[in-house]
């Protein structure tokens, strides 16, 4: 017999799905069967390996996990349509509270979304304010475009002495106590004099060789170098420079080549792309502060209420961790060496590092939902079909490519925020 039964309070929902009976066993038979018929043991062809031997290989844990994920699976959607009626913020999570040859107890655990009351917000004075694209800005942003302004030219003379600024192609081999260590040792690497991309003074020691020389480098890797076996050595590089290259400024000529390469038509033109990308993020940070702002506010206001679910918290804080600790590892440290670096631990690391922000971000996030819902925020298939077709024309693209590039998802939570943003500002004035 299967049996559900929800039970629900202020903050939490528990979903209880009991099977027993025939109903449970017969789920353990099939199982059963199935794992047997699958069993590879050697000396056996696959499925052909009597039921007596069979059954020493097969765990009853085994059987049993596999008939839980089947009952999961099987009512997965009236689970999922059941959470949905009760405005479910988190979840489910599952637990087997009981498991046996007889009977089975699943629970489906989720966290409600609270319940959160909004100050009257009329009367607060928030600045919007955006800043102008200047002339300088567009130089500046021009300025970073780097290779795509630049025109490399090869230095043939022999007797060049290499200069800071200086494009040199070496190949390199380094060895720390004699001996050599991974990741120290390239051919044909491409490295700009006084771009600091080495550790030390090494591109400083490149400066006056020549091409064709054979230099040796000698440095000292930094106490705080991620690779421990590395951090506070001193190293030795063999280099060879093979080549040396001398950066301009690329002509107005090559530059309108490039530009129509890429379908714009003149230097103006760029320009004025230039421009509109830079209006769209002073436009974007606007909001951003703007909203920012807003939600400080409102929270102070005397008849806000938010009350952040305990568990919520920590469900966050524990994803939050989890994600740090893998940068962490991408950065080449471990958790350890990093808490002593700080002198904390994984509990004072949780609750002054990440805690505090987890909280603000939470009630945020709660806030903005509570105003979407308030002032009844949705996007229509026309107003995502005309974002689509905006950015095709902009990006000289295929309306089909652009919705290959952006998800509906991320182009209709763009246009949400933009309304409630415009929302906002039309209700504060």
């Amino acid at each position: 017999m299967k049996k559900i039964d929800v039970d629900i309070n202020k903050k939490n929902i528990d979903l209880k799905l009991i099977l027993n009976g025939e109903d449970w066993t017969n789920i353990l038979k099939k199982i059963n069967k199935d794992l047997i018929s699958n069993l590879e043991l050697k000396g056996f062809r696959k499925g052909k390996v009597p039921v007596e031997i069979a059954k020493k290989h097969i765990k009853k844990d085994q059987i049993w996990n596999e008939a839980v994920d089947e009952i999961v699976n099987n009512s997965y959607d009236e689970i999922i349509n059941e959470f949905k009626k009760h405005n479910v913020i988190s979840g489910p999570k599952l637990e087997v509270e009981k498991i046996s040859d007889d009977e089975v107890e699943i629970h489906f655990k989720g966290i409600l979304y609270p319940k959160i009351k909004l100050g009257n917000f009329d009367n607060l004075k928030i600045e919007y304010k955006e800043e102008k694209v200047t002339n300088k800005d567009i130089e500046n942003e021009i300025s970073k475009m780097g290779e795509f302004l630049i025109d490399k030219k090869e230095i043939k003379d022999k007797n060049y002495k290499i200069q800071n600024d200086d494009i040199v192609v070496i190949d390199f081999v380094g060895k720390v106590d004699e001996k050599e260590f991974e990741g120290g040792t390239a051919s044909g690497f491409e490295l700009k004099i006084g771009s600091n991309s080495f550790i030390d003074n090494f591109e400083n020691q490149l400066i006056g060789a020549k091409i064709g020389d054979s230099i040796e480098i000698k440095v000292r890797f930094p106490k705080t170098y991620p690779v421990k076996n590395l951090s506070d050595k001193n190293a030795v590089f063999g280099v060879k420079i093979n080549k040396v290259f001398h950066e301009e400024k690329i002509s107005n000529e090559k530059l309108v080549d490039k530009l129509q390469k890429m379908g714009i038509k003149s230097i103006e033109e760029f320009h004025q792309k230039i421009e509109k990308i830079l209006s769209e993020k002073n436009i974007q940070q606007a909001n951003d502060n703007f909203l920012s702002n807003f939600l400080s506010e409102i929270k102070k206001l005397e008849k806000t209420e938010i009350e952040v679910p305990f568990e919520l918290i920590e469900q966050e804080l524990n994803k939050e961790f989890e994600d740090f600790k893998k940068r962490l590892i991408e950065q080449g440290m471990n958790l350890t060496d990093y808490f002593k670096m700080l002198d904390t631990n994984e509990n004072n690391f949780k609750e002054k590092n990440l805690k505090p922000n987890i909280k603000i971000k939470i009630e945020n996030s709660l806030i903005y939902s509570k105003l979407l819902d308030d002032f009844k925020i949705d996007v229509s298939q026309n107003e995502l079909y005309q974002e689509y077709n905006k950015i095709s024309k902009d990006q000289s693209v295929k309306i089909e490519d652009v919705k290959k590039q952006i998800p509906e998802e991320t182009i209709r939570s763009s246009l949400i925020y933009q309304k409630l943003i415009n929302k906002l500002i039309s209700k504060l004035k």
